[in-house]
């Protein structure tokens, strides 16, 4: 038998639980949203993840803010910045607000017809982890002038 879209979005919802249960990883969930938030340690500051699954697009996206913002005089260096690192990812991509200097690393991956296994789930979330931790130290040394934009794109 063949699955509704909302009782696929509700399979895939379980599953993502059930990934951070396995883990014991302590979230909060809303399942009328389909959407857990949760936070774990990266290897020097505490990454906050939420995680939702969209109903109408079969979407699971995973957004994470990293904690510095480009001040206004920098913003556009945070913007090449940005599109640099992008350029090169093959999974996800951060997303950047040249009004507000913010910085968020988002993953979505589609669910239509498909089923998520617990492989996928770890490899999204580990994703989501690694990207965070890997450039908020390069973004941040950016944003407080101890690396040049010249200098992070030689680092990276």
């Amino acid at each position: 038998m063949k699955l509704s879209n909302y009782e696929r979005s509700q399979k895939v919802f379980e599953a993502l639980c059930k990934e951070l249960d396995s883990r014991e990883w302590k979230y909060k969930k809303d399942e009328d949203k389909l959407k857990v938030n949760f936070i774990v340690t990266g290897d020097d500051i505490p990454i906050p993840i939420s995680a939702v699954v969209e109903d109408k697009q079969q979407i699971i996206t995973f957004l994470s803010p990293l904690y510095d913002e480009f001040p206004e005089d920098k913003r556009t260096e945070g913007a090449i910045a940005v599109s640099y690192v992008n350029n090169k990812l093959v999974d996800g991509c951060f997303d950047y607000s040249i009004d507000d200097g913010t910085i968020m690393f988002r993953l979505t991956n589609s669910y239509l017809d498909s089923d998520m296994g617990d492989e996928l789930f770890s490899y999204i979330v580990d994703l989501s982890i690694t990207m965070v931790d890997e450039f908020n130290d390069l973004f941040k040394r950016l944003v407080v002038g101890s690396m040049t934009l010249k200098e992070f794109m030689d680092k990276y």
